[in-house]
């Protein structure tokens, strides 16, 4: 009687769910879903279509919890293969732009955009170059390149951190902070250069005491991030205080830094440029 009663219970749940001639809709569980949408990537990747299959991975994103399985896994996947070089080629000329973009950023530049050209806009060779650009200075040219990182997909964060540079070093603090807004959970690696851009902005709008609070906050997440202590030597300026200690600091770390700490630290294209400057301003104290 049980098994009858549970059949028609079940069989009128369809009848009223399900009228006639509508098709029921199929619910996949949610980490079928992410497998599936990672195999239909990875078919794309195979075809060379890079935009295709970030797009399907972008989509399966939207709305799903920040720290869930299902989106980490989709994250990696993102990662990996938006970075994922299809030639040969193309990853011996990034390579080749790498060594050389230090001594000569011009060549090291065109040599990136010959690997963008053969790899479907590859969002490592994307990232080096808009690295190079603000290097240089070319906020416009970061800006433009980063545009193109940003169609790949709106998900990693070192992208979205680096775009945010470009506004700053273009003067444009509106767009900043738009993005800072729309900016998600901080990855815990990440947390140290969003709250530096956040300072620098706060310098930009003459909060002394609020920028020298977010400073001391980044150095004690890193403290041997230089750029953090040459703010602060700014800062200190501005509030009239004589201590030497941050454009000290600045200046040690500056002159022990290694081909490891400007890999670590590459958000900051503009690593230790400001070193001349500092000294000169602390010979003048003395």
């Amino acid at each position: 009687m049980r098994m009858l009663y549970g059949a028609v219970h079940l069989f009128l749940y369809f009848v009223f769910a399900h009228p006639a001639g509508a098709a029921a809709p199929q619910v996949l569980p949610p980490a079928l879903k992410v497998a599936d949408a990672i195999e239909q990537s990875q078919k794309f990747m195979l075809e060379k279509n890079r935009q295709k299959a970030l797009q399907v991975l972008n989509q399966s994103l939207e709305g799903l919890p920040q720290k869930s399985r299902s989106r980490a896994r989709l994250l990696e996947s993102v990662q990996q293969l938006s970075s994922t070089f299809f030639t040969d080629k193309g990853q011996r000329l990034f390579e080749a732009a790498q060594s050389s973009v230090f001594e000569n950023p011009e060549v090291g530049m065109a040599r990136y955009r010959e690997a963008l050209a053969l790899e479907d806009n590859n969002l490592l060779v994307l990232m080096a170059l808009a690295h190079a650009q603000l290097a240089k200075q070319d906020c416009s040219g970061a800006l433009q390149t980063l545009g193109l990182a940003r169609q790949l997909t709106a998900h990693l964060q070192e992208p979205q951190l680096l775009e945010m540079q470009a506004y700053i070093c273009a003067g444009n603090y509106e767009m900043f902070r738009e993005r800072f807004k729309q900016l998600s959970v901080v990855d815990k690696n990440l947390e140290y250069f969003a709250q530096y851009l956040s300072a620098l902005d706060l310098i930009q709008q003459k909060m002394w005491q609020r920028a020298h609070g977010l400073l001391i906050r980044v150095t004690e997440l890193r403290p041997d991030f230089p750029e953090a202590y040459s703010a602060l030597h700014k800062v200190q300026r501005e509030l009239g205080e004589r201590e030497n200690v941050f454009g000290e600091n600045y200046l040690k770390l500056c002159k022990a830094v290694t081909v490891r700490e400007r890999k670590l630290y590459s958000l900051e294209p503009r690593l230790c440029v400001h070193t001349k400057e500092v000294a000169n301003e602390l010979e003048a104290k003395d």
